[in-house]
């Protein structure tokens, strides 16, 4: 009987003082789990997504498109004026921005994340930070609307100087010409120059009104509004699990040892 128990593997698994270690390990973690689940506070994470806008505006390389603030800077300023980045604090007061970061998918978008307290307080404190950046950059928007008028301004001049030259060169050539040919062919050239030029500066304001359509300028929008807090962490019954099976490990692990033995030793 005694050779049979020791030539068992699963001895000492069985043995009374290791499952009573068993359950007083799994009851312990259990007890332990509830009681932090208790103490501590609940946080709550809420998300926004931001595509940021475009201006589209005429130079003379043609139609141009840029965003009214580079996103992955963006990103870096809300990391250094938030804190997340270098100059982070130890414990900061709730509600509080706690991560910024681009989308892999779409490098136009911007993906904030803030933890609160309640969901009310961190989709609050969330969405007063999506308002605050969309409307820094209507300021950027004001910007290109100016830089639209000077162009517009420009072009405009151009067109009235060129077609001041034209109107010198028709009076130049109407009737029979009273100068040498070369003369009378070097001016058609140029009047083939001018009509081409004009024809360019049309082309340009053309370009310039359509790039203040709505086609070309999109604002600052919120794609993914901060409406859908969740709570942060296990819950209670992944907490109770886990704290029950790293009772029982460790109370399988003490029961494990001989203590009897090692008492007599």
């Amino acid at each position: 009987m005694n050779a049979s128990k020791t030539n068992n593997a699963l001895a000492p698994l069985i043995n009374r003082r290791t499952l009573r270690m068993i359950v007083i390990g799994a009851v312990l973690g259990i007890g332990l789990a509830l009681i932090s689940n208790l103490l501590r506070e609940p946080l709550y994470m809420s998300t926004l997504v931001l595509r940021v806008g475009e201006v589209g505006y005429v130079t003379n390389a043609g139609l141009v498109q840029r965003s009214v603030e580079r996103p992955h800077e963006m990103v870096e300023r809300l990391r250094y004026e938030h804190r997340l980045k270098g100059n982070a604090k130890a414990s900061a007061q709730l509600p509080l921005l706690s991560r910024a970061r681009l989308s892999r998918t779409d490098k136009n978008l911007v993906i904030l994340e803030a933890v609160g307290q309640t969901k009310e307080s961190a989709n609050t404190y969330l969405s007063g930070v999506g308002e605050k950046l969309i409307n820094d950059h209507k300021v950027h928007f004001s910007d290109a609307g100016d830089l639209w008028e000077k162009r517009h301004e420009q072009l405009r001049k151009h067109v009235t100087i060129i077609d001041g030259v034209i109107d010198k060169q028709l009076v130049a050539l109407k009737g029979a010409p009273t100068e040498s040919d070369q003369v009378h062919a070097v001016r058609l050239m140029q009047m083939g120059i001018l009509t081409s030029h004009r024809a360019k500066a049309d082309e340009d304001l053309h370009l310039l009104n359509v790039s203040r359509s709505r086609i070309y300028t999109r604002p600052t929008v919120m794609l993914q509004k901060p409406v859908n807090a969740a709570r942060v962490g296990l819950s209670l019954t992944a907490t109770m699990s886990v704290a029950s099976i790293a009772g029982a490990g460790l109370g399988c692990i003490l029961g494990l040892i001989p203590i009897g033995r090692i008492r007599e030793s």
